[in-house]
C-alpha cells in the first residue's frame, strides 16, 4: 500500500460552479465545454491515460490508474500511480486535496475501474466521491 502525501494548489481557483457533476461521453466534449478546466482550476485527475498528457503544474494531482508498481513519479510527486483495484484508498488522499483547495475531480478511467472491481464497486466509489466532493462545498 503506498502513501500519498498531496501538496496544496499554489493559488486559489474556482472557476467551476459548485457542487454540480458532469457527464460526458468523451474528453473532446470537455474541452468544448470547458476549455479552460486545467487551467483555471485546481484539479484532481483519475486517468487511465498517460499522465504526461495533462499538463501539470502545480494546480494539479494526477492519479494514474494502472498496473505499474504504485509509487509518486517525477513531477514534484504530483502524479502517482495506483492499481486499478485499490480505488477504495483513493477517498481519503481525494478528500484530502478538496479539503487543501483543488475544486474540481476529473474522472476518465471510470469503465476500467468498472471491468476490474465491478459496476456495483466502483459505481459505490463514485457516490462516495461525490458525497465528500458535495461536503467540501458545505459552510
Amino acid at each position: 500500500m503506498g502513501a500519498f502525501f498531496i501538496a496544496p494548489p499554489k493559488k486559489d481557483r474556482e472557476t467551476m460552479t459548485p457542487r454540480n457533476a458532469y457527464l460526458f461521453s468523451n474528453s473532446e466534449e470537455v474541452k468544448r465545454v470547458f476549455p479552460n478546466l486545467f487551467s483555471e482550476n485546481n484539479v484532481i485527475v483519475i486517468t487511465r491515460k498517460n499522465p504526461r498528457t495533462f499538463p501539470v503544474g502545480d494546480n494539479m494531482i494526477i492519479y494514474w490508474i494502472t498496473r505499474i508498481e504504485e509509487c509518486s513519479i517525477c513531477d514534484g510527486s504530483r502524479i502517482f500511480t495506483i492499481s486499478p483495484t485499490k480505488m477504495d484508498i483513493l477517498i481519503n488522499p481525494i478528500t484530502k486535496g478538496l479539503k487543501q483547495g483543488y475544486n474540481v475531480v476529473y474522472i476518465d478511467a471510470f469503465e476500467y475501474l468498472m471491468l476490474e472491481n465491478g459496476f456495483e464497486s466502483a459505481f459505490k466509489f463514485l457516490l462516495s466521491l461525490k458525497d465528500r466532493a458535495w461536503r467540501r462545498m458545505e459552510p
